[in-house]
């Protein structure tokens, strides 16, 4: 199976993709686009995005960082593509998700056996509260 990121690390691919979205796309710029372009999108992330499909693969390394005892804040969650695989292994997830498309589609897609969904607030990390967790993961 070709890798998703074009055998590139995750890191480098996100740094790129950023650097290049950002130069190129005004929805970094013009929040209405922003998320008009998520409302679009988060249906079909997780089959879509390179990193969502590797959640699999990338969350066992992660849980072996983890206590059954840590509050987790997660940064994008998006459709919780991660968050649905650790919610069980910690204390508490919160999430930072501005766009109301991808936190939606994160609540539509949690499944009762994971207990209660995350916190999730409405804005950039960047304006976020202090949350007090004990473990960031973005």
């Amino acid at each position: 199976m070709e890798e998703p990121t074009g055998g590139m690390t995750p890191s480098a691919f996100w740094r790129l993709a950023f650097a290049q979205a950002a130069e190129r796309d005004n929805r970094w710029r013009d929040h209405t686009a922003e998320e008009a372009f998520w409302r679009d999108y988060a249906p079909g992330y997780d089959e879509q995005s390179p990193l969502a499909q590797r959640a699999d693969a990338l969350v066992p390394d992660l849980l072996a960082l983890l206590r059954s005892s840590d509050r987790l804040l997660e940064i994008g969650p998006g459709t919780g593509a991660f968050t649905r695989r650790i919610a069980g292994y910690v204390g508490e997830i919160a999430g930072v998700e501005p766009s109301m498309a991808m936190r939606a589609e994160l609540l539509r897609r949690w499944e009762a056996r994971l207990g209660k969904p995350p916190r999730l607030w409405p804005c950039r990390w960047e304006d976020a509260p202090d949350l007090g967790a004990g473990v960031v993961f973005g």
